[in-house]
């Protein structure tokens, strides 16, 4: 004998009764999370998962600007990679943007942090630091681009 399967019969609303099945902490917590996301957005704060607000909206022409720095420690240099630094050092773009108008006790205190954050994570005795100005042509991929230097951090000295 065949047993036919029925397919489950559909739920009328009026049997779910009232939103008595919502729990109110959850009811609180989707209340908090969007007055915390409004306020992110109003205020400027690009903490993850409440981004999205500045990701796209700026236009992207064919020429790009972005910052390298590179340590020296003697003859040799390398370049800093911050992704691999602590998560405090990571929005190097972002300071880069504004470093110029800083004042020069400021630069000073932010290339010692830089300095000492990858002389920690390398172990290398990083004397200076080199920070460049990269600009390239995204319509000409194969070309590197050019860099130029616009400070140097000296261990202890004035920047230049």
């Amino acid at each position: 004998m065949a047993v036919t399967e029925h397919p489950p019969a559909a739920l009328d609303p009026s049997e779910l009764g009232s939103d008595d099945h919502v729990q109110p902490w959850s009811r609180r917590f989707v209340v908090a999370f969007l007055f915390v996301f409004v306020v992110c957005g109003v205020v400027g704060v690009e903490a993850w998962p409440l981004t999205g607000w500045r990701l796209f909206s700026h236009a992207r022409g064919p020429h790009q600007v972005s910052w390298q720095a590179v340590a020296v420690e003697g003859s040799s240099r390398h370049v800093v990679v911050f992704s691999r630094l602590p998560w405090a050092f990571h929005g190097f773009s972002l300071v880069m943007d504004r470093f110029d108008r800083l004042s020069a006790s400021r630069r000073a205190e932010t290339c010692q942090a830089w300095r000492t954050a990858e002389r920690r994570h390398d172990g290398r005795t990083v004397t200076a630091l080199q920070l460049f100005r990269v600009e390239r042509d995204l319509r000409t991929p194969a070309e590197p681009g050019s860099r130029t230097l616009v400070f140097r951090c000296p261990a202890g000295g004035a920047l230049g």
